[in-house]
């Protein structure tokens, strides 16, 4: 079996934070190795809509999509990094 790095960042903001979608969220990120030369990677997102009217109404017709949005992205950015590293192990 292989070992990798990977490094996850994320900004954190002191205090509430400022975000229009969205009021707050949790990211999940698991990766469960199959097999020596395979994984599976689970990505989810838990998150809360605005309290205030408007923008919980934005909330509720937008989310959907902009965490499709967000999953997709980092799926995507996730597999090019392993990609990268298992070439320049291999």
């Amino acid at each position: 079996m292989r070992g990798f790095s990977i490094d996850f960042s994320e900004s954190v903001t002191i205090g509430e934070p400022r975000l229009l979608i969205i009021a707050s969220y949790e990211m999940r990120v698991a990766v469960e190795p199959l097999s020596p030369s395979s994984s599976r990677l689970t990505i989810s997102i838990v998150y809360e809509l605005p309290r205030s009217g408007f923008w919980r109404i934005v909330g509720l017709v937008l989310v959907r999509s902009y965490s499709r949005s967000c999953l997709r992205r980092m799926c995507r950015d996730t597999q090019r990094v392993l990609e990268v590293t298992s070439t320049v192990r291999a």
